[in-house]
This record gives C-alpha cells, sequence and structure tokens, in this order.
C-alpha cells in the first residue's frame, strides 16, 4: 500500500501509542457499534468515495453494518 509522506506516521512509536490508547482499525465486533462506525464513516467522506471491504472476518460484519 502507497502512503502519502504526510499521512505516515513519524515513527513506530506514534502509531503504537495511537492502538495503545484504544483506537482501532477496521469494524467492531459487536454488531451496533459496527453499524454505528459504518454510519459514521458514511457520514465523513464524500459521496465519490467507495468504503471497501476486506476479505476477512471482518468482512460480514461491514457489509452486515
Amino acid at each position: 500500500m502507497f502512503i502519502q509522506p504526510w499521512d505516515a506516521t513519524l515513527d513506530d512509536a506514534e502509531w503504537r501509542t495511537w492502538i495503545a490508547d484504544g483506537h482501532d482499525f477496521g469494524i467492531p465486533d459487536d454488531p451496533e457499534q459496527a453499524r454505528a462506525r459504518v454510519e459514521h464513516l458514511r457520514r465523513l467522506l464524500p459521496d465519490t468515495v467507495t468504503v471497501g471491504i476486506s476479505g476477512d472476518a471482518a468482512a460480514a460484519r461491514g457489509l452486515n453494518a
């Protein structure tokens, strides 16, 4: 995956701290939380952006949300 320089972390400590502070990537296991996460993302993104779904266990949660 290509990451623009302005989107990159400063170093490994930056993203590790972000995760340790309770942030996460992806879709929560709980269906209501998953639905809320997808709705939140849809409000943030313009209509011209498509949200992709991975091919792992998170895919079903994302599609159901």
